[in-house]
């Protein structure tokens, strides 16, 4: 059964608290290729600790901590999104 946009919408989860470090926003920032064409100061605030530091909003997705088994989502397939 696919899962539907208003599934995950509707999804409830309990109030989580995530604690994360700068080196933590540092890594995922450069991971999801941020200064992979080179610095420069428009970038400086997601991967360098000696500025008032920055965290790329997609990070939230990784704290969420996925899988999340209510959700439906068969992460066996989801590489490629293939439907077992």
């Amino acid at each position: 059964m696919p899962v539907t946009y208003q599934q995950l919408m509707d999804l409830q989860r309990p109030d989580q608290e995530v604690r994360y470090t700068e080196k933590d926003s540092i890594l995922y920032a450069l991971s999801v290729g941020t200064a992979s064409e080179g610095i420069d100061e428009s970038v400086l605030p997601f991967v360098y600790e000696n500025r008032p530091m920055r965290t790329i909003p997609s990070m939230a997705t990784v704290l969420m901590r996925a899988p999340v088994p209510e959700s439906g989502i068969d992460f066996r397939g989801l590489l490629h999104g293939n439907s077992a």
